[in-house]
């Protein structure tokens, strides 16, 4: 840890609760504790004690000064308005409406899907042309593969996942360099993050998602072969 890391750490974090994206919070959490306890030794330790101890003191700090900005100006209305729109607002009942859809859909062909790509067309009535404003989604990549692909795509899909961490954690455990072992857990632990947040989300033909993807398997693909190549 140092003071390049805490400092891209905090921007990171603030964009998050800035854009206030339920799924990116949700999935930076789980994240978090999942490097906590894969790295607890290496995050707290000696060396790292002034850069945690102004890690808390900066969140106590934002905090406070949040507390002291409320009680200046109190609005209720508005906290209580934004509170409201967390757990049911617009997006919140869009993708209510898309789960159900997306459950009937699922219900009428359960074993192979109405096909992949198919949702947006079958939750429009099935269209002559695109609608203006683009072809709806479920924003739950897993209930959308289960309404396209059935059980078997769901199924086949969750499988390809598994086998990347499966091989994941055969390549960690025979990697000798700190460096490649490094970067093979940040890139799963950061997949697993989208993986969590793919379920608010359902755009699965995202460029920098696979390239994620191909990168983990490249890491896997280099420490292996040099543990069979004896270097």
């Amino acid at each position: 840890m140092n003071l390049i890391f805490v400092a891209l750490m905090m921007v990171y974090v603030s964009a998050i609760i800035l854009t206030f994206s339920k799924g990116a919070i949700l999935a930076l959490v789980i994240t978090f504790l999942g490097i906590l306890v894969f790295q607890f030794r290496s995050i707290f330790n000696r060396r790292n004690l002034n850069y945690l101890v102004f890690i808390v003191i900066f969140i106590v700090a934002a905090g406070a000064v949040s507390i002291f900005s409320f009680r200046l100006q109190p609005d209720f209305e508005k906290i209580y308005k934004n509170a409201y729109d967390v757990v049911s607002g617009g997006s919140v009942m869009e993708r209510q409406e898309a789960y159900l859809v997306a459950w009937d859909a699922f219900s009428s062909s359960p074993v192979i899907g109405i096909g992949v790509g198919g949702f947006g067309a079958y939750f429009s009535g099935y269209p002559t042309s695109a609608p203006d404003y683009g072809w709806p989604i479920v924003n739950n990549q897993y209930l959308e593969v289960l309404a396209e692909t059935g059980i078997l795509g769901l199924c086949s899909f969750l499988l390809f996942l598994l086998s990347i961490f499966y091989y994941s954690l055969l390549a960690f455990r025979k990697a000798e360099d700190k460096l490649l072992r490094a970067v093979l857990l940040a890139t799963n632990f950061a997949l697993l993050g989208v993986l969590i947040q793919y379920m608010t989300f359902s755009t699965l033909y995202i460029m920098h998602i696979w390239l994620l993807i191909g990168l983990i398997l490249a890491t896997q693909n280099i420490i292996i072969n040099r543990n069979r190549d004896g270097m």
